[in-house]
């Protein structure tokens, strides 16, 4: 009997999954190829070696439908797709041990990614839980115990004016439920000037200010942005440039210099562990670049907005 026989074979004894639903996703292991099978919201199931396993993530997320019942948290960091906490806000440990509440908001799925092991067409259906379960072993590897909030926006297309209002809703209606005294999201420029990262930047400031405007000064929100300077762009542009075109887009702040940094450097090995877990998105030549590059980078500049 063939390898994806046999495989096919216990994806329907032990995962109960039919032939046409189970999914080949790469070659991994002495039998093969590894294969997914459907799984369920908070599950990853792999075969390797003829033996299935199943893994619980102790990350759970949440939906739209659960913003009425978010938690009052000191601090608010709103994205736009899985991987940007660790890309551009790997400052999260940071604020952890500051001890403080954290809420981690993502506008998609990142359902539009493209598969850098080339395992999935462009547009694939399955991308949107293989990158949904990719953030929560990223946040679990970075130490992480927050529950996201995904907002479940189309992927590509937030800057539309039907989304960006209803994101704005959304984004008025999660800074009321939790009162973050601070909020973090992208700035003007997007870091890399994706649509996505400048409209939740975009919203992320514009609903602040609103808010702020009925405010006095001691009850205002701060709203920090976070980028790169000039001399930050170069670096991280010549380290990636070979492995990933990630990077090769970032646009440098117009500003002198950051309001205040973030050192990661504790948070390095992790963060790099982090890198890993999107496997869909990093190959492990831009892991090993990456590694290098926090070798000398090892500050997350903040800038804050006038709000």
């Amino acid at each position: 009997m063939k390898i994806n026989g046999i495989i096919n074979n216990l994806c329907l004894k032990s995962a109960k999954v039919a032939r046409s639903k189970s999914i080949t996703v790469g070659s991994n292991s002495l039998l093969g190829p590894y294969h997914y099978p459907s799984t369920p919201e908070n599950t990853l199931y792999k075969l390797d070696f003829g033996i299935k396993l199943s893994k619980k993530h102790k990350i759970e997320l949440k939906r739209k439908e659960d913003i009425p019942n978010l938690k009052k948290a000191d601090v608010a960091i709103f994205m736009a797709h899985p991987d940007d906490e660790i890309c551009f806000f790997s400052f999260i440990p940071n604020l952890i041990n500051q001890n403080k509440k954290v809420q981690l908001v993502y506008s998609t799925s990142g359902e539009r990614g493209r598969d850098v092991r080339g395992i999935f067409e462009r547009f694939a259906p399955e991308i949107k839980d293989l990158r949904e379960n990719e953030l929560r072993t990223s946040l679990e590897n970075l130490e992480v115990n927050i529950n996201p909030l995904i907002l479940g926006l189309p992927d590509s297309f937030t800057h539309l004016e039907d989304n960006i209002k209803t994101m704005k809703s959304m984004v008025s209606s999660i800074i009321e439920k939790i009162c973050p005294n601070e909020i973090y999201t992208f700035g003007p420029e997007g870091v890399t000037n994706h649509t996505d990262h400048k409209a939740i930047g975009g919203v992320a400031f514009a609903v602040v200010k609103d808010i702020n405007s009925s405010k006095t000064k001691e009850g205002k929100i701060k709203l920090y942005q976070v980028g790169f300077l000039e001399k930050s762009k170069k670096k991280i542009i010549k380290f990636t440039k070979k492995s990933t075109k990630a990077f090769t887009f970032v646009q440098a702040v117009n500003s002198a210099k950051p309001s205040f940094k973030f050192n990661i450097s504790k948070s390095i090995p992790n963060i790099i562990k982090a890198f890993n877990s999107h496997k869909t998105q990093f190959t492990p030549e831009t892991v090993e670049a990456l590694k290098h590059y926090f070798k000398t980078n090892k500050y997350i500049d903040i800038f804050e907005a006038n709000v």
